[in-house]
C-alpha cells in the first residue's frame, strides 16, 4: 500500500491532538502537586465564613486549622485581595486591621517539625494601607506571645521590615538587614525556618521574589536571623498583631514543609515544561509512524 504523507491537519484532528493536550495537562498538574505537604492555608474566601465588613473573630474558613480565628472586633474581612504576580491565589476577601491596635490568632495542626534539620516554610501577602505603625506576623508556641519566629516592622523607623526570633529571655533577635516597605504597596513574603535542636536555628526571608518556582531560583535571601537559644517547644499558632494608627491588609497565608507548598506558582518549572513538551512530541511521533504504516 502506498504511504500517504501525514498532513498537519491530521495531527490536529478531533481525536489525536486534544488527547495529547489532555495528557500533557495531566502531567503538568501531577508535577505541580508532587510531595505536597501544605499544613494550613487561609485565603479568607471560604463560602459562608467571610463577609465583607464582618469581624474576623470566630470565622473558621481555610484548611488545616484546628479552630476558628480569635481577634478583636476591629479586625474584619474586606471584599478585596492582596495579590502578587504568578502566585496561585483565591480572590475575594482579605484580613484588614482597620487602624486600631489588634491581635489575631489561629492554631494549625502541626507539632513535630522542630527536630534537627527540619524546615517549616510560611508565606503571606500584605499591604500597609495607611499609617506608620508596627505590625507583627509570627508563628508562635501555643498561646504564647513571647516565643516566636516571623516578621515585624518597627515603630521607628516604621519603613523597616525585619526577620525576628524570640525563643528565650526578653530580647527579640532581629536580622541585621531590613527590607524597606512603603504604604499602599503589595508585598509577598516567604520564610524558611530551619531547626537545629542545639541552637543555631535560622530564619531566612525573601520579599517579593521575582521567581519562586524553586529554592534555587529564589536567589539570595532578603534577610536572615539566627539564634543560639535552643528551640523551646512545639509551634502551633499564627499570630498577627499591629499597633495604633496603622491599617494593614493580609492575605494568602500558608504554612508547609516545602517552598512549593507555601508559594504555588502559576509558572511551571523549566524542567516540568520540557517534560510535558517532550511527552507531546513523542506521542505525536508515535501517531505519525503508525499512520505511515497503514
Amino acid at each position: 500500500m502506498r504511504n500517504t504523507p501525514l498532513k498537519l491537519s491530521s495531527l490536529f484532528s478531533n481525536h489525536l491532538f486534544p488527547g495529547l493536550l489532555a495528557c500533557g495537562a495531566m502531567l503538568l498538574g501531577f508535577a505541580g502537586r508532587a510531595d505536597a505537604t501544605l499544613l494550613a492555608y487561609e485565603g479568607f474566601d471560604t463560602p459562608g465564613q467571610y463577609t465583607a465588613g464582618a469581624t474576623l473573630d470566630t470565622a473558621n474558613g481555610g484548611t488545616g486549622w484546628t479552630g476558628a480565628w480569635s481577634s478583636e472586633a476591629s479586625v474584619t474581612t474586606e471584599l478585596n485581595s492582596v495579590a502578587y504576580p504568578d502566585l496561585v491565589e483565591t480572590s475575594g476577601h482579605m484580613l484588614t486591621t482597620n487602624g486600631d491596635p489588634s491581635s489575631s490568632r489561629r492554631s494549625f495542626d502541626e507539632t513535630g517539625f522542630q527536630n534537627l534539620g527540619d524546615e517549616v516554610w510560611f508565606a503571606y501577602t500584605f499591604n500597609r494601607e495607611s499609617g506608620s505603625n508596627n505590625h507583627n506576623v509570627y508563628i508562635t508556641l501555643s498561646g504564647s506571645s513571647t516565643r516566636f519566629f516571623g516578621l515585624r516592622t518597627e515603630n521607628s523607623p516604621s519603613t523597616e521590615l525585619n526577620a525576628a526570633i524570640r525563643f528565650a529571655g526578653s530580647t527579640v533577635e532581629k536580622s541585621s538587614t531590613a527590607y524597606t516597605i512603603a504604604n499602599s504597596t503589595d508585598y509577598f513574603v516567604i520564610g524558611r525556618m530551619t531547626f537545629d535542636d542545639v541552637g543555631n536555628d535560622r530564619l531566612d526571608v525573601w520579599v517579593n521574589p521575582s521567581d519562586f518556582t524553586s529554592v534555587a531560583n529564589l536567589g539570595a535571601e532578603s534577610m536572615f536571623v539566627e539564634t543560639a537559644n535552643p528551640t523551646p517547644g512545639n509551634f502551633t499558632d499564627v499570630w498577627i498583631a499591629d499597633g495604633n494608627a496603622a491599617s494593614y491588609a493580609f492575605d494568602e497565608i500558608r504554612i508547609g514543609n516545602t517552598l512549593g507548598d507555601v508559594a504555588p506558582s502559576s509558572v511551571p518549572e523549566p524542567v516540568t515544561s520540557a517534560m510535558v513538551f517532550g511527552f507531546v512530541i513523542a506521542l505525536g511521533a508515535i501517531a505519525y509512524r503508525r499512520r505511515m504504516r497503514k
